[in-house]
């Protein structure tokens, strides 16, 4: 339930800020069309197992390809696997980091998405949990 308390402290108005560094939390966005997660550089000081290392590249929306240059460890919930937390940095990536619920329901979850909220479920027990930004109509969920 930590996650709440976290979504309460940094959004406001139902808007979340992209990055605080005196807090040491950033503001990913939940996309259910990522395949993975992905990590702005600015953003992967919250990530921990860092490994430089070039992927696959990644198609975004405009058919430009970004080449990741690392992997790291997303600080999500401990029921969920390895695989579930692992996350690419892609240096060219702009608006924000993302997170991807294709991800997370290949780890048995369930993610609920409302007017103005996003909870991700496992094992009947709430894991992480969103504020829609009404600016971008996408969920903003922190990460500490």
């Amino acid at each position: 339930m930590e996650s709440i308390n976290i979504v309460t402290q940094h959004c406001i108005d139902n808007t979340c800020s992209s990055l605080s560094t005196e807090n040491e939390y950033i503001i990913a966005k939940g996309d259910s069309g990522a395949t993975s997660h992905y990590f702005r550089p600015q953003d992967a000081t919250v990530l921990t197992n860092i490994t430089n290392t070039v992927g696959p590249p990644v198609r975004q929306p405009d058919n430009t390809n970004l080449s990741p240059t690392g992997i790291g460890t997303v600080p999500l919930s401990n029921k969920l696997s390895q695989s579930a937390k692992t996350a690419m940095i892609l240096p060219h990536l702009k608006s924000s980091s993302l997170l991807s619920m294709g991800q997370l329901c290949d780890d048995g979850c369930k993610v609920v998405l409302a007017q103005h909220d996003l909870a991700v479920v496992k094992d009947n027990n709430i894991i992480l949990r969103g504020k829609r930004n009404r600016s971008d109509g996408l969920w903003d969920i922190p990460i500490e």
